[in-house]
């Protein structure tokens, strides 16, 4: 564990070497492993993301790999389901001991895809807000159920404790926030639409804490990108067909714009609307 990450403390004995993602570095062997992705992780009847989804995989559950990788998914069992799971969020032989531990005061915000803040101490409450990468909490109380009580910018709810350090992160790797407004603000204004910046600002902090590399993922399977957390089921198609790249802030707040005209001027296809 890093130094300096607290919370429900993850004590893991790996008896392989880890790579920086959290799984053994190579092949995972056949035996027990568990889920280390935070929102948890699709079992899938196949080895590839074309294939339909059987259950989503709670955070820490325990899996047994019961043969050899394909195409980077690996054959599991999953309680009375047999599929396929990627090896990115597996970690084979690891042990976990939990202990409550939630110091009170500032933490900060360690997964480069942001932290989200939910309304309660569990992945499947309501997601509030993405807090950016390197952004700072205050530690209100107790953890539960591995979560740590905590306010952000003014806003309180649940934050996973395993996700947030007592040392502030290299601020080389910090996105800057303040270039990516100015670049959000441009486009909104070249369409005509500069007065909804407010509401822009405080969508964009809410949906993915101003990271354009975010990802989100919901529980219909769905993959939420970038900046304005666009869904792939229902606009990824558009990509591609318009030439934009997600990750690129200007981009993404393009497509915003065109998904914002599409639904008759209306931000309703954003939670935090």
């Amino acid at each position: 564990m890093v130094a300096g990450t607290f919370g429900v403390l993850l004590f893991a004995t790996l008896l392989g070497a880890l790579t920086s993602t959290g799984h053994a570095a190579g092949s995972l062997p056949p035996g027990p492993a568990h889920v280390t992705a935070v929102e948890g992780l699709r079992l899938r009847d196949g080895p590839g993301t074309e294939y339909e989804k059987l259950a989503v995989m709670p955070h820490l559950s325990p899996v047994r790999i019961t043969g050899t990788p394909e195409n980077d998914f690996y054959p599991v069992r999953f309680g009375d389901l047999s599929g396929w799971a990627h090896g990115e969020h597996l970690a084979s032989d690891v042990r976990v001991e939990v202990r409550e531990a939630c110091p009170l005061g500032r933490a900060y915000v360690t997964p480069r895809d942001g932290l989200r803040l939910r309304a309660g101490p569990s992945v499947n409450a309501r997601k509030i807000m993405v807090m950016p990468f390197g952004s700072h909490v205050r530690i209100l109380g107790r953890a539960e159920s591995g979560f740590c009580p905590v306010r952000h910018a003014g806003v309180q709810g649940w934050a996973f404790s395993a996700y947030l350090s007592l040392t502030p992160p290299d601020e080389s790797r910090l996105p800057d926030t303040r270039r990516i407004k100015r670049i959000v603000r441009r486009v909104l204004t070249e369409h005509g639409l500069a007065k909804l910046w407010p509401e822009a600002e405080r969508i964009v902090g809410c949906e993915s804490g101003w990271n354009p590399r975010a990802i989100g993922h919901g529980a219909n399977g769905d993959t939420y990108r970038g900046l304005w957390q666009i869904s792939d089921i229902a606009w990824g198609h558009l990509w591609k067909r318009f030439g934009l790249q997600w990750d690129d802030p200007a981009d993404n707040t393009a497509l915003a714009i065109t998904i914002y005209r599409w639904g008759g001027d209306s931000l309703e296809p954003w939670g935090c609307h």
